[in-house]
């Protein structure tokens, strides 16, 4: 059993992940993000079937319609998944997260907005990114 899961897992997330950069590549960013967005979102509901963790949301409907603004407490790595897989929108993340292997590369394609919070001029320009997104639409997702 555990093979054929490992098995359907590749068979799943290798074509999500070649499709996800085949969309990357196209130059269309007003839709571009929104699907990638959903690729990420599949792909990561893909791992977190693999991995075995049930996502129960406490009330159900919590994730609206329209642009929201989420703030949750940072306890794992899980929860960022768990996150990625409820809520289409875009990350708020430190400027290390695109380095890491295949997170990173999900997190960037789907439109993150990198804190370098070493630098507290460039945190003026964060929030003007976050305050477009949220104007088309586009949730924020904070940790």
């Amino acid at each position: 059993m555990r093979v054929l899961r490992i098995l359907l897992g590749l068979l799943v997330t290798l074509p999500l992940t070649l499709v996800a950069v085949l969309v990357w590549l196209v130059p269309a960013p007003r839709w571009r993000n929104r699907r990638i967005a959903a690729l990420a979102r599949t792909w990561v509901r893909v791992l977190l079937w693999l991995l075995r963790v049930r996502v129960r949301l406490c009330p159900p409907g919590l994730t609206g319609t329209g642009a929201a603004f989420y703030v949750s407490n940072h306890t794992g790595y899980l929860d960022t998944l768990v996150m990625m897989s409820l809520v289409p929108g875009s990350f708020v993340s430190r400027e290390g997260i695109p380095w890491w292997p295949i997170i990173g590369q999900l997190i960037t394609l789907s439109g993150a907005v990198f804190l370098n919070r070493r630098n507290r001029f460039s945190i003026g320009r964060s929030m003007e990114k976050i305050r477009r997104k949220l104007r088309t639409g586009t949730s924020v997702l904070f940790y």
